[in-house]
């Protein structure tokens, strides 16, 4: 999914007077009005205004940017629902033959699919809370919302021609949609569309574009999937070859580095898993500490883009989810070497790792209680290693806590 909520900039300036100054001969720059504080004054402005305005679907692009951008930094879900309604009027009075529409299509697509994200994460809290309470409308609203940003995307791709230059990240946009409906129905051919997508993306990426590596990062996201799905040798290779370029294209520097990192030790990991070598296990043991170790989440407080559009919301849930992905890859890495070579310091790092992923994950979250599984199965590991009643008392509550949760999802 797109960083941002990204609308059509290339339209002329209004010369109609604002006498709040949101419109002026002095900000000819669409981009001088995307800024959430201006909202109230654009909604005034587009109330006095006739809905014929030749100009009406770009202010209404804008107003639902600003909406977005909001959204983004409070979580309120009536801006969600304002930025997607000014989305659909700016598609809507945007005719099919205008340089515009791909990317008001485009934004349309994001729209939904924060939607989407949206309604299925109430839809879980609200089940959990009320289980006796069946929720089929709030899920056929969520795939209506998927189905819809796939649409849009597919649009919004057709409209680009081959030779335009942003026609690589629509295909990214696209992909993305198509492997997020993988995800909610399992057609492969939903995963075989976002493989080729993003394939394709990074055809179309050149050797030194600064965006290379994210759609690499995706197509290695694809093959893993793939590989998951069907056990196909050729799949596991592409996605730790396509996730070593990664790394090798990122300086350490960069703020994704260790979420890169990660992901080339889940595929060291899936290898390993596959062939045994120890060779790929330690690999997947270094690259995976390489990334705990790093400073790099430290650095993404101080990115530029998180600062200039003050999405403190989302860097801080950033960083909580890369420490969570670094435990449990770490958790896994330290649990196979015990397993393998019988040292008690993997043992006991592996259980730490899987202690710190369980504080992390919320009560509610679908994951924690396979993370709390695991977290049963390092405290039993070491029960039966030293013999300590606590070790078992310890994995016996995690295990029955896992227990009761898996029974709650059952019952949703």
């Amino acid at each position: 999914m797109a960083d941002n909520f990204e609308h059509g900039t290339s339209a002329a300036a209004s010369t109609v007077d604002d006498e709040d100054g949101w419109i002026s001969a002095e900000s000819p720059d669409i981009l001088d009005w995307e800024n959430p504080d201006l909202i109230p004054k654009m909604q005034k402005h587009i109330t006095q205004i006739p809905p014929e305005h030749p100009n009406m679907g770009l202010y209404q692009a804008v107003l639902g940017q600003n909406f977005g951008m909001r959204y983004r930094q409070t979580g309120h879900l009536k801006d969600l629902e304002a930025a997607l309604q000014a989305d659909r009027e700016a598609v809507d009075l945007t005719p099919p033959e205008h340089p515009d529409r791909a990317d008001q299509l485009q934004s349309l697509a994001i729209s939904f699919t924060y939607h989407y994200q949206r309604l299925g994460e109430q839809d879980d809290l609200e089940a959990a809370l009320c289980t006796n309470q069946e929720n089929n409308i709030g899920d056929l609203g969520e795939l209506k919302d998927l189905e819809a940003a796939l649409h849009t995307n597919q649009e919004a791709v057709d409209l680009t021609p081959p030779e335009h230059p942003n026609r690589a990240n629509g295909l990214k946009s696209l992909a993305i949609s198509f492997m997020d409906h993988y995800h909610r129905l399992g057609d492969l051919k939903d995963l075989e569309a976002a493989l080729h997508l993003n394939q394709t993306a990074v055809d179309l990426t050149a050797l030194e574009h600064p965006d290379r590596a994210g759609r690499l990062q995706n197509l290695g996201v694809s093959f893993r999937h793939r590989y998951q799905r069907l056990r196909d040798l050729k799949d596991l290779e592409a996605a730790l070859c396509t996730n070593q370029e990664v790394v090798d294209l990122t300086a350490p520097d960069h703020p994704d580095w260790a979420g890169q990192l990660q992901n080339l030790a889940i595929s060291f990991g899936d290898r390993y898993q596959r062939f045994g070598d120890l060779e790929d296990l330690e690999a997947a043991l270094c690259t995976n500490q390489e990334a705990a170790d790093s400073k790099n989440l430290a650095a993404s407080f101080k990115d530029q883009q998180y600062q200039r559009l003050g999405y403190l919301k989302d860097l801080e849930a950033a960083l909580e989810a890369d420490k969570e992905a670094t435990n449990l890859s770490l958790a896994v890495s330290f649990g196979d070497r015990y397993q393998r070579l019988g040292d008690l310091r993997d043992l006991e790092a592996a259980l730490h790792a899987n202690h710190e992923a369980v504080d992390l994950t919320p009560p509610d979250h679908p994951d924690r209680a396979s993370r709390l599984q695991n977290l049963a199965v390092s405290f039993r590991d070491r029960y039966k290693r030293l013999g300590d009643l606590k070790d078992l008392e310890a994995a016996l509550q995690a295990h029955k806590e896992a227990l009761g949760l898996a029974h709650l999802s059952i019952l949703i």
